[in-house]
């Protein structure tokens, strides 16, 4: 079985399988960036590392495969798709659906060789085959399958009815109190700035708010605010 920690319900959410798959894994140095470069690196962010670690890695069982030949096990779509249909199961607890992506390397490949996960929702509570969508590379680039690496991450989400409300006008107060906080936040609560390529400097303000807010240690002061710009109801 994979095991993940579904941090927003404080529980852990249990996933069957006989696929090749492995708990999602932030590669430092690798995929993710290096540790000898002093200018920003992806691993930089806590917003990529967050989603970079999330879920879990489908691993390509077969052979080392090339495209933009569609050869087996591959079936073309057409001029612009072609599709992989798994013979192996991932089953996902009752009511949540398997959200496939495009795996986090795809976001830091320069050579275009990740393959290109079309982002599909598959409801595997009671689906029981594992089909994948992909977009063909650009042309004069060719997208590489490599025998057990990751081509793809996946998430299991909760299907549900959602309605979005606009703020209150006492929410966009709050909202605009919250946002002040931060800019002036900066010098008192990052502990670490980083130039990058362009000149940007880059903080690691949201990390460390990030960390005091799942502590129960946030500043008294900041304004309580933890709706977005549209709240989001279950129904």
């Amino acid at each position: 079985m994979g095991l993940w920690k579904n941090q927003m319900e404080n529980r852990n959410m249990i996933l069957k399988h006989n696929a090749n798959i492995q708990i999602s894994q932030l590669k430092v140095p690798g995929w993710a960036g290096n540790t000898t470069d002093n200018t920003c690196q992806p691993w930089h962010f806590k917003i990529f590392t967050d989603a970079a670690s999330a879920g879990i890695e489908l691993l390509y069982p077969y052979e080392d495969t090339t495209i933009p030949e569609v050869t087996h096990p591959f079936i073309p779509v057409n001029d612009d798709w072609y599709l992989l249909e798994m013979d192996m199961s991932i089953s996902t607890p009752d009511g949540t659906s398997l959200l496939v992506l495009p795996h986090y390397r795809f976001y830091t490949d320069t050579e275009w060789s990740t393959p290109i996960t079309v982002a599909t929702m598959l409801e595997t509570d009671w689906w029981p085959s594992l089909t994948i969508l992909f977009k063909m590379p650009p042309k004069g680039y060719v997208t590489k399958f490599r025998k057990d690496e990751p081509f793809a991450q996946a998430i299991a989400v909760p299907r549900s009815s959602l309605k979005a409300e606009k703020m209150t006008d006492k929410e966009v107060e709050i909202n605009q109190a919250a946002k002040l906080y931060t800019k002036k936040a900066v010098e008192n609560l990052a502990t670490r700035q980083w130039v990058t390529s362009t000149g940007f400097v880059q903080d690691n303000l949201y990390e460390v708010m990030s960390h005091l807010y799942h502590q129960n240690k946030m500043p008294e002061d900041f304004p309580t605010f933890k709706k977005s710009k549209y709240r989001i109801i279950k129904t």
